[in-house]
């Protein structure tokens, strides 16, 4: 398997990330998702603005499907996509954040008749739980 070089996260990478840096604070928000009761916040450095941070949960992984370097994601950014399956792991472990999220893209070239290129793009963070108010 060949590995691209690992990306940094920017603003101008996702229409997400986007939306979640617009704050402030550059690299902290919050992430509304659709429940009623459930805010995953997500910051791209070790900490959490106006949080605390009481328990660790560990490393998640989420990974898109594998797809063809032009590509264009059916619900916008690839990168969005990545975010979203991260969030939805660390909630199967009742995270309240996640913090030191990045982003990896992967690289593999099938030669079976032809080359054929294939990525997918891999986000990764810890899940950690906040102190209630």
């Amino acid at each position: 398997m060949q590995h691209l070089p690992r990306l940094r996260h920017d603003k101008s990478y996702s229409s997400l990330a986007r939306a979640i840096n617009s704050s402030e604070t550059i690299g902290v928000a919050n992430h509304v998702k659709r429940s009623l009761s459930n805010v995953m916040r997500i910051s791209f450095n070790s900490q959490i603005d106006n949080g605390r941070i009481v328990q660790s949960l560990g490393r998640v992984r989420a990974a898109t499907t594998w797809h063809a370097p032009g590509a264009v994601c059916a619900r916008g950014d690839w990168k969005d996509e990545a975010l979203r399956a991260l969030m939805d792991a660390a909630e199967d472990f009742e995270a309240d954040a996640l913090i030191d999220v990045g982003y990896e893209i992967d690289g593999v070239v099938v030669s079976d008749l032809s080359a054929i290129a294939l990525q997918r793009v891999t986000a990764t963070g810890t899940a950690v739980r906040l102190a209630r108010a």
